[in-house]
């Protein structure tokens, strides 16, 4: 019985400890964003994606140029099978001026598209996500050359994430384990870094596996960052 006894109080004990380091991570995580949020003035990032199926594979170029609350991005898809039939690469231009949203595309020329920016607030750099009230740090491990923390919870409907290996240095999920209602796996592992600044670091290479298997790699192919971008990339009269 003393036994039994000895090992709730010691479980309790390891409880709260978790719960009260796991704080001091989210407070420490929180302060590293904000800081990298507040250290970017204005960025420009270029980043192609390979989508990979059992038949083919899709390359997209994905180009963000942001300054302050203005942000410019451009889509182009070059496999021309995904390209409603023309024989050539397609482009989408979206832009939010501080103002309105804007989009450019073959089918429908220069839309306004309200909104008053809400789909471009996200933060100009983010690769981290607060886990749930619900889950415990497991310990520690080396993954893909960073020292990380093992976060494991129990999946909600706003976060379906079950496992994230959190780099200690620069907060960032270098591996995340999900599972969908059918219990199918997905893997997002940031394998490589590029370094911005003079202290933060944000993945330049992603690899998405749907059940076990690669699906689709994300790399940065360049990133400027505070180094100007003209007012004429963020004006809408210029689309």
């Amino acid at each position: 019985m003393r036994i039994i006894i000895s090992l709730l109080l010691l479980s309790g004990i390891f409880t709260t400890a978790s719960a009260q380091e796991l704080a001091d991570i989210l407070k420490s995580a929180h302060e590293h964003h904000q800081a990298l949020r507040d250290s970017i003035h204005d960025m420009f990032m270029i980043r192609e994606a390979t989508i990979l199926s059992e038949s083919d594979t899709t390359s997209i170029i994905f180009k963000k140029m942001t300054r302050g609350e203005l942000v410019r991005e451009e889509t182009t898809t070059l496999d021309p099978d995904t390209c409603n039939g023309n024989n050539g690469p397609v482009s989408v231009i979206e832009l939010f001026d501080g103002k309105s949203e804007w989009q450019v595309n073959a089918l429908q020329g220069k839309v306004r598209m309200g909104g008053g920016g809400r789909r471009f607030q996200s933060p100009t750099v983010e690769y981290w996500i607060d886990p749930p009230e619900n889950s415990v740090i497991l310990g520690s491990e080396i993954m893909h050359n960073r020292d990380c923390w093992i976060i494991e919870s129990i999946p909600t409907p706003a976060y379906n994430y079950s496992r994230v290996w959190i780099d200690k240095e620069y907060y960032m999920m270098i591996r995340v384990e999900s599972w969908d209602e059918q219990h199918n796996p997905t893997v997002v592992e940031n394998t490589s870094l590029w370094y911005v600044l003079d202290d933060f670091a944000i993945p330049s290479r992603t690899v998405i596996k749907k059940q076990w298997r690669p699906a689709m790699e994300l790399v940065i192919k360049e990133l400027r960052v505070n180094k100007g971008l003209p007012d004429s990339l963020f004006d809408a009269d210029k689309l």
